[in-house]
């Protein structure tokens, strides 16, 4: 790769052995993609089990685990970030504690984390979909996100440039202000591969996560282009961005008519052909739904709502259709949102509602990461959730929309 003198002196240790090591990683990731040279990254997302200097995630439980996990926050040595950074979901949410039984050392652990984090300039968001609490980077400009998801999401609606990145490229990319140049940072990599053309009609968000996933596994890392496809609200965006980074390697779409890159066709496939051709109609919508779909008994004791993490608006509805109504004493409800909307939500009063309802609001985490959730019968209305929470958890899942579910939830089964 080419370096600049000062990417060549990092690289040889003379700003110390924490970023020589960042800039040996990210040298070895852009030789590894045949990068040419380095960029100015911008806008940055990390995983939110960190601590600046020696980043980490869990997702074992075990005592040796942790306690290694603990004695590398603590042994690190802090930085300050070079572009605005900001987090991914944390390993434990701290709602309702004590009805969890966190124990205290977790909690203490969280909070080391955060007060890490704060001194590093990491902004503690804690959220997968940050683009709800007002991360919202330009048109054109270079990120480096970690949560796949998120990633489609800002490459396709937001025509923000941002690789798929893990952890540790993303953490170097914080500390070092650079990112290797390849793959959808460049213009001509974010042409469209293979057309699917929408031949039903997208109700929900629900209907555009189906879509997604069709095209995730058709796709697998290439570029959709959807043809046919309607407008559609930021929750319908979500998921559909969610589904298509859960069945494939995909990292951005495009939408034709829809999409900032993809006001026209030719726009969309930057005047080249499509390699394939897809259909997406009523029959491959209930083949998504069939496969993803494992309770047949009707017989549910969770749901599970905000995968990616739920809006104010989704909150809003799942309140609505709660007001003056019961949660089967039967059935686990949970509703997980960024610690910012929640805290808009409990001021609007749905918080209040839910949990009158007998529900939870929670914030900073997941099931999938937090790993409270296995071994049950779940409801939910992500394709993402529903996919992983097979594979992950060991659930059986129900998928609808978030009325089908919230209605189960009342009634106390399953209502297709």
């Amino acid at each position: 790769m080419e370096l600049t003198r000062e990417q060549e002196d990092i690289l040889n240790g003379h700003e110390g052995p924490l970023m020589q090591k960042y800039m040996q990683q990210m040298v070895r990731w852009g030789k590894a993609m045949n990068a040419r040279r380095f960029i100015p990254v911008e806008n940055v997302h990390v995983s939110g089990i960190s601590a600046p200097g020696h980043m980490v995630i869990g997702m074992n439980d075990s005592d040796k685990v942790m306690e290694g996990m603990k004695r590398q926050i603590r042994e690190s040595t802090s930085f300050k970030v070079k572009a605005p950074t900001f987090t991914h979901v944390a390993r434990i949410t701290m709602n309702y504690a004590e009805q969890r039984g966190l124990e205290a050392d977790q909690m203490a652990f969280q909070l080391e984390v955060i007060e890490r984090a704060r001194k590093a300039g990491i902004v503690l968001t804690w959220s997968c979909a940050p683009y709800l609490v007002g991360v919202v980077p330009g048109k054109g400009q270079i990120c480096a996100w970690t949560e796949s998801s998120a990633v489609v999401y800002i490459n396709s609606v937001l025509g923000a440039r941002s690789t798929r990145n893990g952890q540790e490229s993303a953490v170097a990319a914080a500390a070092l202000g650079v990112v290797p140049e390849f793959g959808v940072l460049k213009t001509e990599e974010r042409a469209g591969d293979i057309l699917i053309s929408i031949e039903t009609e997208l109700k929900d968000s629900l209907d555009f996560g189906l879509a997604g996933y069709f095209a995730g596994e058709v796709a697998g890392i290439q570029i959709p282009v959807f043809e046919g496809m309607a407008p559609f609200s930021l929750e319908s965006a979500k998921q559909i961005s969610a589904a298509l980074a859960t069945s494939g390697g995909v990292t951005m779409f495009h939408a034709i008519g829809v999409t900032p890159e993809a006001g026209t066709w030719n726009d969309a496939f930057q005047g080249k052909s499509p390699k394939a051709r897809y259909v997406f109609d009523d029959k491959a919508k209930k083949a998504v739904v069939d496969k993803l779909t494992t309770v047949r008994d009707g017989v549910i004791d969770h749901v599970m709502i905000g995968c990616p993490h739920a809006s104010l608006e989704e909150i809003r509805l799942v309140a609505e259709l709660l007001d003056g109504k019961k949660i089967d004493s039967n059935i686990k409800f949970e509703v997980w949102t960024p610690r910012a909307i929640r805290s808009n939500a409990e001021d609007m009063g749905y918080v209040k509602i839910i949990e009158e309802a007998g529900g939870m609001v929670l914030s900073d985490s997941c099931p999938a990461i937090s790993r409270i959730s296995q071994g049950r019968a779940m409801a939910t209305h992500s394709c993402k959730q529903a996919h992983y929470s097979q594979q992950l958890l060991g659930n059986r899942v129900a998928l609808g929309t978030i009325e089908q579910i919230v209605v189960s939830a009342i009634k106390g089964r399953w209502l297709s």
